[in-house]
């Protein structure tokens, strides 16, 4: 119920309920492939992305041909590093112009911000 109820929860964008359910299916079952997978959505919803990248990694040891999770896995490595200020400009420019919605998938920085006079 509780797996079902996360997929319900991410597809309406309700990211945090949607990890609460998936943690409550792990609690009883650690190695769920779905609510593993889930739970790492959700995080990635919440721009909470390294946590998201620690359950990705359980699921891509525990079932590698996992291709969602292994893409997935991808894109949350990439959105810390644009947290850190490494941005890949002309892929942006490329995915904006394949897009038909406004909203690109990509992280704010959050370092430290120096700046010069």
């Amino acid at each position: 119920m509780y797996n079902n109820r996360a997929a319900s929860h991410l597809k309406a964008g309700h990211y945090q309920r949607a990890q609460e359910d998936a943690l409550q299916v792990l609690e009883n079952d650690p190695d769920n492939e779905k609510a593993l997978y889930r739970c790492a959505m959700a995080l990635y919803g919440l721009e909470e992305y390294k946590e998201s990248i620690e359950y990705l990694q359980r699921v891509v040891k525990k079932y590698p041909t996992n291709k969602e999770a292994l893409l997935l896995h991808k894109k949350a490595q990439q959105r810390v590093r644009e947290q850190n200020g490494e941005y890949d400009f002309d892929e942006m420019f490329d995915e904006e112009k394949e897009s038909e919605t406004p909203r690109l998938d990509h992280s704010s920085f959050v370092g430290p911000l120096e700046l010069q006079t």
